[in-house]
C-alpha cells in the first residue's frame, strides 16, 4: 500500500509544520553549491532526514509541493552526521549503568532509558529517509548514487554497534516500560513498519523484566526483613525492588 492509500494520520507531533519550515531554511541551499557544507547546514540535513522519516514512519501525509525524497548532497551529510551521534551515543551507553544506579528517583531512570531510546528511534527515522533517498538516486541515475549506496552500507554497520551497544543494558532500559513511550511508539508506526519491529518495539524490553522479575520469585520471602530476592547480579536486585516500589503495571510472569 502506498503512502496516498493510507489512511491520512492526525500530525500530532507537528512534524509536516517542521518539515515546512526546514525546507524553507536557507542553509540548505549549501547543498546545490561545490563548497564545503557548514556544521549548520549538515545538522539541518540531519533535522530535514529525521522529519520526513517520521513523516514516513507514523504514515503521515506530506503536502505534495513539499513531499519527495531527500536530495543526494543532504542525504549524505545526515549519514555523516549521524555516524557522529552514534559514536556520542555510545559512549553514552558505556556510561549508562552507573549513572542509572546512581539515580535517587524513579523518574531520573526513565529520563535516563527514554533518552537514550529516543535517539535509536531517531536514528531509525533518519535511516528511512536517506534510505528512500539511496532508492531514489538509483532509479534517477543520481551521479552519486554510487557514494550514497556506499555510504548506506556504512550506516547500517553503524546502526549495528550502536544497537550492540545498547542491547547490553536492555535490563535498564525497561525502565521505559514504567511510561508510555514505548506503547505511544508503537501505535503511532504505519502499518508497513508494524511488521519486523526493532528490538525495543518487538518486546524484548518487556521479556527483560519478566525474566528479572521470575529470578525474584525464585526464593521464599523473610517475612521479618526486606525481602531476599534471587537475582543474577546486584544490579537486577536493585532494578526489581525499585520497579516493584514504583507500582508494578500488571506484568504477567508464567
Amino acid at each position: 500500500m502506498s503512502q496516498a492509500d493510507q489512511p491520512r494520520k492526525q500530525d500530532t507531533g507537528g512534524y509536516t509544520t517542521l518539515l515546512g519550515a526546514l525546507l524553507r531554511d536557507p542553509v540548505l541551499n549549501e547543498f546545490n553549491s561545490d563548497k564545503p557544507w557548514s556544521r549548520e547546514a549538515t545538522s539541518a540535513a540531519l533535522m530535514l532526514a529525521q522529519t520526513l522519516g517520521y513523516c514516513r514512519l507514523y504514515g503521515i501525509t506530506i503536502p505534495r509541493e513539499w513531499d519527495g525524497s531527500l536530495p543526494v548532497t543532504a542525504a549524505l551529510a545526515a549519514a555523516q552526521t549521524l555516524k557522529t551521534i552514534r559514536q556520542e551515543t555510545i559512549q553514552e551507553s558505556d556510561e549508562f549503568p552507573e549513572r542509572w544506579e546512581s539515580c535517587g528517583a524513579q523518574a531520573e531512570m526513565e529520563l535516563l532509558s527514554s533518552d537514550l531510546l529516543r535517539t535509536r528511534m531517531n536514528a531509525w527515522a533518519v535511516f528511512v529517509a536517506v534510505d528512500e533517498a539511496g532508492v531514489a538516486s538509483a532509479r534517477d541515475n543520481d551521479p552519486r548514487c554510487e557514494e550514497l549506496s556506499q555510504r548506506i552500507t556504512g550506516l547500517v554497520s553503524e546502526i549495528r554497534r550502536l544497537d550492540h551497544a545498547l542491547r547490553r543494558d536492555e535490563d535498564l532500559l525497561a525502565t521505559v516500560l514504567e511510561t508510555r513511550l514505548i506503547d505511544n511508539w508503537r501505535a503511532m508506526l504505519a502499518e508497513e513498519y508494524q511488521v519486523g519491529l526493532p528490538w525495543w518495539l518487538d518486546g524484548t524490553l518487556e521479556r527483560a523484566v519478566e525474566k528479572i522479575l521470575r529470578q525474584g520469585n525464585q526464593l521464599p520471602v523473610d517475612q521479618s526483613a526486606e525481602p531476599l530476592l534471587c537475582c543474577a547480579n546486584d544490579r537486577d536486585f536493585v532494578f526489581l525492588r525499585r520497579f516493584l516500589s514504583s507500582g508494578e503495571r500488571g506484568t504477567s510472569v508464567p
